[in-house]
Formats: structure tokens, C-alpha cells, sequence
């Protein structure tokens, strides 16, 4: 990546959940491992280090980690990655469809 190009962020609720339950990243990565196990996923490479990533937002999980994360906080997708609003994206144009 070059010095003058960074990373747009990807926002999400993660470690906010995770609090919430009272975990470290630590704590919260071995448990979500073992639901992967219980579940009969392919083994996951979670670690502190990856939910950090995740929390902070410099990568995405991908669609199996969404689904353990979904699981596991018991919440949606949406819920979790809240996609940003679009206030904005429509211009207001002035006297269109007005009554004349």
C-alpha cells in the first residue's frame, strides 16, 4: 500500500458485543473456535491478534468468521457491520414535481 493512499475502515460493532459479554479478545477468540468445532466447521486460525483486526475494522471477515461472529453475539449481520447511511446521496432539486 502506498504512503499516501490509506485503507477506508470497515465499521462494525464487534468489540462493542464483546465487552458487552465481559471478554478479552482472548477469551471471546477461544470460544468462538470452539463453536466453530461444535458446529463441525473447518478449523478457524482466530486468534486475539485477527479479532483485533476485525474490531478495528482494517479487515472484514470473511463469510464463515461472519457467521461464527453473528453465532456467537447472537446478532445479524446488520447489526454488526451497520452499512453507512446514504443522507446525501440524492440531490434536492428545487420547483421538480412541484404544483404549478
Amino acid at each position: 500500500m502506498s504512503a499516501g493512499k490509506a485503507r477506508q475502515r470497515v465499521p462494525n460493532r464487534l468489540q462493542d458485543h464483546r465487552v458487552r459479554l465481559g471478554l478479552n479478545r482472548v477469551e471471546a477468540a477461544e470460544r468462538i473456535a470452539a463453536l466453530a468445532a461444535e458446529t463441525k466447521a473447518e478449523e478457524i486460525g482466530l486468534d486475539a491478534h485477527q479479532m483485533a483486526r476485525h474490531e478495528r475494522g482494517v479487515h472484514k471477515p470473511g463469510k464463515l468468521y461472519r457467521g461464527l461472529y453473528c453465532r456467537f453475539y447472537q446478532a445479524t449481520e446488520d447489526e454488526l457491520w451497520p452499512r453507512p447511511h446514504t443522507h446525501g446521496r440524492f440531490k434536492i432539486v428545487r420547483g421538480v414535481g412541484a404544483a404549478m
